[in-house]
């Protein structure tokens, strides 16, 4: 494997570790009870920034 080769290859393993832990984040925080409908998010973002249905 060519030196370009081996750096898109660590390139690809980072961005898949990353991926990997948000999504261990995102269960982490389901299970935590650390989420909010998407409804009601929608309708703040909308509120804060006037945004008509």
């Amino acid at each position: 494997m060519n030196r370009p080769e081996a750096h898109q290859r660590l390139l690809d393993i980072a961005a898949r570790a990353d991926a990997e832990e948000g999504i261990r984040q995102g269960l982490d925080d389901v299970a935590r009870g650390r989420t909010r409908p998407a409804r009601e998010v929608f309708d703040q973002i909308r509120r804060k920034y006037d945004i008509p249905r």
